[in-house]
């Protein structure tokens, strides 16, 4: 990926055949980013990027989160359709409010109990064998796990 546009902030690069995010890092001050359905495999060149509230992953073939921890401005985070199995990585986005994890093979969820802004919370179509650990949340608007397996 070679993208020179230090000043630019919103990026869209969905709906492409993308497998490699290299280069991206250099995308400082971006706050906005759509990598839809792409072929993406890992995210740990986006943990520069710590301007960033808007991430948009879904349907690639990512298998871990690792590397999105240190994005502390992440609002909105949607991971949906990969091949995650741990939520671990994202028990540091404290500010997020919109998480979509549906479609993966998640089947803990322990650690996003330390997630007390979330007002949106998607895990359908994972393995989620209990939801107790986050039942805390008083304030979720919206949160779906039909369709465990």
């Amino acid at each position: 990926m070679q993208l020179d546009c230090p000043s630019l902030q919103w990026l869209d690069l969905k709906n492409n055949q993308i497998k490699s995010i290299k280069g991206i890092e250099r995308l400082e001050i971006l706050d906005d980013l759509n990598l839809n359905s792409n072929s993406i495999e890992s995210v740990l060149l986006l943990r520069n990027l710590s301007k960033l509230q808007s991430l948009q992953l879904n349907s690639n073939q990512i298998q871990s989160a690792q590397g999105i921890e240190l994005l502390p401005n992440l609002t909105l985070r949607d991971l949906s359709c990969n091949k995650i199995k741990s939520v671990e990585p994202l028990k540091y986005l404290y500010i997020i409010t919109v998480l979509r994890l549906n479609n993966n093979q998640i089947s803990n969820i322990h650690d996003l109990g330390t997630l007390t802004n979330l007002k949106e919370l998607n895990l359908e179509y994972n393995t989620v064998l209990t939801f107790v650990p986050i039942q805390h949340h008083k304030y979720y608007d919206q949160y779906n796990l039909n369709n465990q397996e």
